[in-house]
């Protein structure tokens, strides 16, 4: 373990941290709830990727489906904390569309994780291991440039996603 491997750890810390104690203020507060949500997906998310780093292969596959399965909530999360925060309700009827799309593109996403169709291998990668994935994956992740903005060429794709 080294210095690389702790960081994804404190991440883990202060988002729980903060999640307690947002939600501890006030745990009835639906605002507070959509937040203590995101915090709880962001905390799978930073807590699997240290795990990952630290494992060695044969649990760096776990820890890499775990990981993606709160990757994967992140939108429908952070979407769900911006209707709640600013008080938006679902009156329209595209809206309440885009949510259920939002969620069942997610829930999709979420049952092809345990498939090669998402994660194909993990391969060695400096002190640890990496996905390397399956065609669902580049639906998943803006890999063909689906969303390309005039800036996206002189930025690596990597830094425009969560990939």
């Amino acid at each position: 373990m080294n210095a690389w491997s702790l960081s994804p750890l404190l991440a883990f810390f202060i988002n729980s941290a903060l999640g307690i104690l947002v939600v501890s203020k006030d745990w009835k507060s639906p605002v507070n709830r959509a937040f203590g949500f995101l915090v709880v997906v962001f905390s799978v998310w930073t807590f699997s990727e240290f795990m990952l780093r630290i494992s060695d292969v044969s649990g760096a596959r776990t820890w890499a489906t775990i990981q993606y399965a709160g990757i994967i909530f992140i939108p429908p999360a952070f979407y769900y904390f911006a209707v709640v925060f600013t008080g938006t309700r679902l009156k329209s009827r595209i809206w309440t569309r885009f949510t259920w799309v939002l969620v069942g593109v997610s829930t999709g996403l979420l049952l092809s994780l345990g498939t090669s169709l998402f994660i194909a291998r993990m391969i060695p990668y400096l002190d640890s291991y990496r996905a390397d994935f399956g065609p669902i994956y580049n639906f998943f992740c803006n890999r063909p440039r689906l969303w390309q903005t005039p800036t996206s060429k002189y930025i690596p794709l990597n830094v425009l996603s969560l990939c």
